[in-house]
């Protein structure tokens, strides 16, 4: 059984920076010293001391829309390009790729069991042991803790004792 596959690539998503609206990188990479309103444009030391005019402005092209519009004809161009190198990328990888692939059901992973079936016999024992020990072990710490109370009432009846002596 063959089956034609035709690759889908989605337009590709342009970085901006949240610090400098620069494309290309995020903030963390960013290598510009000051923060860029992504409103009016203005750079300054630290936008929350930063009074914002309120009036659009792109750093990259001037238009009226915010500098990290996906609007903005240079982000386009940007996202066009970028677009297009991924797809002539891909192009030249998948014909070096191996047309001839025969698919082998025995390499697939298990699948899950469907909810509301019960469990095989092998796990279910396995589960009950587990939940023995887990059992066992409460127990044992009860024991372990009425231990600890009995020896600290020893320990406080010699305390007395010796006290009582003296």
């Amino acid at each position: 059984m063959t089956y034609d596959v035709e690759e889908y690539l989605s337009p590709a998503t342009v970085l901006i920076c949240s610090k400098y609206q620069g494309i290309g990188h995020f903030r963390r990479q960013c290598m510009h010293m000051y923060e860029t309103c992504k409103v009016c444009g203005t750079e300054c030391a630290d936008l929350r001391q930063h009074n914002c005019t309120n009036v659009n402005k792109c750093i990259h092209c001037n238009g009226n829309h915010l500098s990290n519009s996906i609007k903005c004809p240079i982000v386009k161009d940007y996202r066009a390009a970028l677009t297009k190198k991924l797809l002539s990328s891909t192009a030249t990888s998948t014909n070096n790729n191996n047309n001839n692939y025969v698919y082998n059901p025995a390499l697939d992973p298990p699948l899950l069991l469907p909810q509301g079936m019960s469990i095989p016999n092998a796990y279910s024992s396995v589960t009950n042991k587990i939940e023995e020990l887990i059992d066992g072990l409460a127990k044992m710490n009860e024991t372990l803790e009425r231990m600890d109370y009995k020896n600290k009432e020893v320990g406080n009846f010699m305390n007395v004792r010796k006290k009582n002596d003296d």
